[in-house]
């Protein structure tokens, strides 16, 4: 699985990262691959066709450009990438709803999660659960593992 953290804060980074890895371990998938960006500008250059993620967890408040920004333009694209906006700004949850009002148009793949700061393992578990629900069931994952 290849996912794409998005933050400008290292230390938010490193600790999404090493909750990923653990959760890979809970259901046997080892192969998980994490790719890191810093700011909403590279973001944006990751998210471009040539490269291909599982899922994208990012942060909205960075440098050049909103993350959930960021998101809703590869929405427009038709490109349903499982993403998750973690943030503990309240404001672009809210914004978050509308903007999923707007975007879904009845496609549930089309939805952009959010979790909200601070958030422990149990928390992301959850969120990615829903946003990438194959997660359990990739090839190597423990099936019988529980939440």
């Amino acid at each position: 699985m290849n996912v794409l953290i998005a933050d400008d804060d290292d230390s938010i980074r490193q600790v999404l990262a090493l909750m990923l890895y653990t959760l890979g371990n809970k259901y046997n998938n080892k192969d998980i691959r994490i790719n890191e960006v810093r700011n909403g500008l590279e973001l944006s250059s990751r998210i471009e066709p040539e490269h291909s993620y599982d899922l994208i967890i990012t942060d909205n408040d960075m440098p050049g450009r909103k993350g959930l920004d960021v998101l809703i333009g590869l929405r427009e694209r038709k490109d349903y990438t499982p993403a998750i906006i973690f943030t503990g700004n309240p404001l672009i949850i809210e914004r978050l709803e509308e903007t999923n009002k707007k975007i879904t148009y009845g496609n549930s793949n089309a939805k952009i999660y959010s979790l909200n700061k601070p958030a422990g393992p149990r928390d992301l578990e959850e969120v990615i659960l829903m946003a990438k629900p194959s997660f359990n069931n990739l090839p190597g994952a423990n099936q019988y593992a529980s939440l």
